[in-house]
């Protein structure tokens, strides 16, 4: 409704808060800052813990509302999030005969964002001395309540250096979603 307002009355400051918004779930848990793609809710008021469970619709709603984003703002943050979701639902939402999944379970092996969540010693394993460089636009929380390892996300600060820094993170994130892959899958 506030991007609409702002659409119809040209309030700046309903543009703004919406856009603000959306930097701040893009940088939780609810985005997956490995391989891309938006979780289907979060369960904490600071979108850091999500439900692991990915919806295809949710997906393609993320990608247009990024567009928007993106062309009212400029903001090359809301452009990368659209090429990291697209090639996300490229590489793990298609099936044969070229059809899209409609979603991605959140639980393998009966727990929930097994697949999904990362223990620093796990990220040091997969990176080596290049882990330094991750944890510089990444942080590993456990947030009260839950109960699984920690959950990647990032601040708005490291969220922005990210967009930056991004041909230099994305051979680190490769070598993450390999060792990803070798993981039950949900």
């Amino acid at each position: 409704t506030l991007w609409l307002s702002w659409l119809r009355d040209g309030n700046a400051s309903h543009r703004d808060d919406v856009l603000n918004s959306l930097e701040q779930m893009l940088s939780g848990g609810i985005y997956d800052h490995i391989a891309g793609g938006l979780s289907r809710y979060s369960t904490d008021a600071e979108w850091l813990v999500p439900h692991f469970e990915k919806m295809l619709y949710d997906n393609a709603q993320l990608i247009r509302f990024c567009s928007w984003a993106y062309a009212a703002s400029g903001n090359e943050l809301f452009r990368v999030r659209i090429e990291e979701t697209i090639e996300w639902l490229l590489r793990e939402m298609r099936v044969d005969g070229g059809a899209f999944a409609a979603s991605l379970d959140a639980d393998s092996d009966g727990e929930e964002g097994l697949f999904y969540t990362w223990s620093r010693e796990e990220i040091e394993a997969a990176l080596g001395d290049d882990s330094a460089l991750f944890f510089k636009h990444f942080i590993l929380s456990s947030p009260h309540g839950w109960e699984g390892k920690p959950v990647v996300h990032q601040t708005l600060s490291q969220q922005s250096h990210y967009v930056i820094d991004r041909e230099q993170i994305g051979p680190l994130k490769a070598k993450l979603l390999t060792v990803r892959e070798q993981r039950v899958r949900p």
